[in-house]
C-alpha cells in the first residue's frame, strides 16, 4: 500500500502540480548548482594546469564554493605558550618543526568569516584562542561563538 506513496518521491520527472513558488525555488536551486559545478570544474582545470613550488609560503586555498579561504590556527594558551590541537606547544617546538606543526593544525575557513581572530601572524594566519570545555574547545569573539572538535572541525554560530 505504501509503494504508491514512496515511488513518486524518487522519480526523475517533475510532478507538474507543485505550487509555482516551489517550482521556482527548485528551478533556482538547479541553476545555482549548475553554476557552482561549472565554477568548480573550471577551478579544477585551472589547478591542474598550475604548478606550485614546495617553497611557496603564501598559498591560499579555495573553499567548495570558489571563495578564497583564510588559514586559522586554533590553540589553547598555557604557561608554556600556545598549545596546538594536536598537543605540542608551538613556542617549545624547534624552528624546523614549526612549519609542519602549523600545517597539521591549521583550518581553512571562508574569508566571509572576517577577521575574528585573537591574533594574526606575519604570514596572515589567524590565531584563535580557545578554552577546553566538556563540548570541545570553545570561545566567543565579537558576536560569534566558535567550537572545535575532532568530529566536526571548527564550527561558528552567531552568539546571543
Amino acid at each position: 500500500a505504501y509503494r504508491e506513496w514512496i515511488e513518486p518521491i524518487y522519480q526523475e520527472d517533475a510532478w507538474g502540480y507543485e505550487p509555482k513558488d516551489v517550482e521556482k525555488g527548485f528551478s533556482d536551486f538547479i541553476n545555482d548548482n549548475c553554476a557552482a559545478k561549472q565554477i568548480a570544474q573550471r577551478m579544477l582545470r585551472d589547478a591542474n594546469n598550475m604548478q606550485f613550488e614546495d617553497v611557496e609560503t603564501n598559498i591560499r586555498a579555495v573553499t567548495r564554493d570558489g571563495e578564497m579561504n583564510q588559514t586559522i590556527v586554533p590553540f589553547v594558551r598555557t604557561s608554556g605558550g600556545k598549545q596546538l590541537i594536536s598537543g605540542p606547544v608551538y613556542e617549545q617546538l624547534h624552528e624546523r618543526e614549526r612549519a609542519e606543526a602549523i600545517s597539521m593544525n591549521s583550518i581553512g575557513v571562508s574569508q566571509k568569516w572576517g577577521d575574528q581572530w585573537t591574533e594574526t601572524d606575519d604570514q596572515g594566519r589567524g590565531w584563535l584562542e580557545l578554552k577546553q570545555t566538556t563540548k570541545g574547545w570553545e570561545t566567543a569573539v565579537n558576536r560569534y561563538g566558535y567550537r572545535y572538535t575532532s568530529e566536526t572541525g571548527l564550527e561558528r554560530w552567531r552568539a546571543g
